[in-house]
């Protein structure tokens, strides 16, 4: 029953995920259990997601696409309350006497019904930047993370507070290094965490700690594993495992105890700070945890103690894990959560130390931007599986890339899709289709039962939008490069046709959840051949049979969706807000648009439904005024920030790159009507 649960979760939620179906979000619920997501840092590459009540609950890495390297879950009891199973993640611990403390918020209900208990800090005094995180809890002291710029290393923190200060401070760590990914399933690192893991070993008596997972460990991998934790973490032999998942962990200062693990054993570091006695085991094979332990000097002034600092570098083998962990430690806390700031800085605010609120919003799409490939996740979450590129949704990340300026990103954007498209016909796969869900590294992500035509004609749209923002010479030379995929996807959507109704052939609609026609997949089809035809004449080519098949779909549009007094007879015409079929001239978009914004009141509208109702209010231009303010003031007053919540029922916020692209470009809008 899972199992089916979680693939219809996969269906709606990973490939649709802006169908805002509530019952879909009671049943995501029923298959990954309650979503706890407070707020996210990354840089492309190294991606870290927040619970609700501010401790890590994911670190995704190498790409916020897929594999969250962490062991987390958010369980609900008998009674409906709200805890995670102690031993996983990553948290501080102090002890004080007879006292133990796991430094942490464990006020759920509160956190997920109200704000997540997690916050920004300013590095600076130029104003808050995107850098580093507070982490809600610390009953002794005050917990923060931050995630390097340009290299993958987490820095965690704890400053003791004075009066308070505790004798002994714990870093406890249940790293689940995963390297799998399933072709059209992206649970391996949520489900299936239980098979993950590797092994945990100190090369130096714990002064770094070294979890790691060869990407596809063998039988005999393991042997040696086992062997040569025996002989202890300094044993020859522990560097010379394969290629996959190397983290290493090291404090700034040298610890006073340290643990490598098993979980649910004696050997646990987990358990074994809850006693207040670590073994200082050097190495362990199998589902592992670690600690580090800290003696806290008690200021002679009575003040708080030195902080203690923790470094955790990613690499690919163990040489770049360390190579990582060693430019941490010769920087330091400061100089790196400077390089942060200034890494941030320089992306989102070129002019200036300052960057204005609602430019931070492409913090949001490029903390989920992959900075290899381009892809772009809608979420990065693992449970439920959210961290795939979603091109139907994932183009607007690139439009609001491009209101931005930043045509380069684009340009990755579109050449991801592009080599993504399907250039066999094999059974449910036509040449020139998309897939409709995206590993980072271009894999499909979602069953291929689903065929998301639209997605095929939003990737023409937007290949025609990014042609007509460059110059000319540049403008050439893009449709050249991508003219042979180009003309692959036009010729699929040209003959995606029944030959009965002229209409498109049905294709997945993730209301009803089966095949079907609708207004929008013919709408799109058009949309996507006017584009193809633009892109063509912009090459001295005319396509004859292209330019057929967009009038016939013209006219059965005109005939089926749009009265006799040109506008739309359909149910939220706002979502077309794209098709000048419907002039945006029209008098009937005013009155539209008034009820659509005045519908935001019911408090029934889906979070994604929201966004796009404010979002087509300030880019299609009414007959006359009022919609626009009214939108404006939307925005502004907050009501839909940033991060947004998921649907109705899961009680979580997380950062939503579709949410954050709608909300960019109708704040970039609203700032040309205004003014700055």
């Amino acid at each position: 029953m899972r199992l089916l649960l979680t693939f219809f979760v996969i269906l709606v939620h990973t490939a649709f995920p802006a169908s805002g179906d509530s019952g879909a979000a009671l049943l995501m619920h029923e298959a990954f259990g309650p979503v706890d997501a407070g707020d996210a840092l990354g840089n492309g590459g190294l991606t870290v997601t927040f619970s609700a009540t501010g401790r890590i609950a994911g670190v995704h890495w190498p790409s916020p696409g897929y594999f969250d390297q962490l062991s987390y879950a958010l369980c609900a009891g008998e009674q409906g309350s709200l805890s995670v199973p102690e031993g996983q993640g990553l948290c501080w611990a102090a002890r004080t006497g007879e006292t133990f403390t796991w430094e942490l918020d464990d006020d759920f209900e509160r956190c997920l019904q109200d704000r997540p208990a997690v916050a920004r800090m300013s590095p600076s005094p130029a104003g808050p930047q995107p850098a580093c995180i507070v982490g809600g809890g610390g009953k002794t002291g005050t917990p923060s993370f931050f995630v390097h710029g340009e290299r993958d290393i987490l820095v965690a923190r704890f400053e003791p507070v004075g009066g308070a200060s505790p004798e002994k401070l714990y870093w406890c760590a249940n790293f689940t290094p995963c390297t799998r990914l399933i072709p059209e399933s992206p649970t391996a690192d949520s489900l299936f965490d239980y098979a993950n893991d590797f092994a945990v070993f100190t090369p130096d008596q714990g002064r770094t700690i070294v979890h790691f997972r060869p990407e596809k460990p063998r039988s005999t991998d393991w042997d040696d594993a086992r062997t040569l934790a025996v002989h202890g973490g300094e044993a020859p032999g522990w560097r010379d495992f394969d290629e996959g998942v190397w983290l290493a962990q090291s404090p700034a200062e040298p610890a006073t105890g340290f643990q490598c693990g098993v979980s649910g054993t004696a050997s646990s570091a987990f358990a074994q700070v809850k006693a207040g006695a670590l073994d200082g085991q050097t190495a362990a094979v199998g589902d592992c945890d670690s600690a580090f332990e800290f003696t806290c000097a008690s200021p002679a002034n009575g003040g708080a103690a030195a902080p203690i600092t923790v470094y955790i570098a990613f690499g690919s083998t163990y040489d770049a894990a360390a190579q990582n962990l060693d430019y941490a430690r010769e920087r330091g806390y400061d100089a790196l959560l400077r390089e942060a700031a200034d890494y941030w800085n320089s992306r989102l605010s070129p002019s200036g130390p300052q960057t204005p609120p609602h430019e931070q919003l492409l913090e949001v799409l490029l903390t989920c931007l992959d900075r290899e490939t381009g892809a772009l996740v809608r979420m990065p979450l693992a449970s439920p599986p959210l961290h795939v590129d979603v091109p139907r949704t994932g183009v607007m990340g690139a439009y609001a890339l491009s209101i931005a300026g930043r045509h380069d990103l684009v340009r990755k954007r579109i050449d991801f899709y592009l080599n993504a498209l399907r250039t066999q016909n094999t059974p449910g796969c036509p040449a020139g289709s998309l897939p409709a869900g995206l590993y980072a590294n271009g894999g499909e992500a979602v069953p291929r039962l689903i065929l998301d035509v639209e997605a095929v004609a939003w990737l023409l749209w937007l290949c025609e939008r990014h042609a007509a923002a460059l110059p000319p010479e540049d403008r050439a030379a893009f449709i050249d490069a991508a003219w042979p995929r180009l003309e692959l996807a036009a010729e699929f959507l040209s003959g995606w046709f029944d030959p009965r109704t002229g209409l498109p052939r049905t294709a997945f609609n993730p209301q009803t959840l089966r095949d079907g026609q609708s207004p929008e997949l013919a709408v799109r089809a058009h949309m996507g051949l006017v584009s193809a035809l633009s892109l063509a004449a912009s090459k001295g080519e005319e396509r004859a049979e292209w330019r057929k098949r967009a009038r016939d779909l013209e006219t059965l549009i005109r005939a089926r969706y749009i009265g006799p007094d040109g506008f739309w007879q359909v149910d939220r015409p706002e979502r077309f807000w794209n098709i000048p079929l419907a002039p945006a001239s029209h008098p009937r978009w005013q009155d539209t648009l008034d009820a659509a914004l005045d519908s935001l009141a019911t408090g029934n509208v889906s979070p994604d439904r929201a966004s796009e109702i404010i979002f087509a209010a300030l880019v299609i231009p009414p007959a006359r005024g009022g919609v626009k303010e009214k939108a404006i003031h939307s925005l502004q007053t907050g009501r839909f920030v940033r991060m947004a919540p998921l649907p109705q029922g899961t009680g979580s916020c997380v950062p939503d790159s579709y949410r954050a692209a709608l909300e960019y470009v109708a704040w970039k809008e609203a700032l040309r009507v205004t003014g700055p």
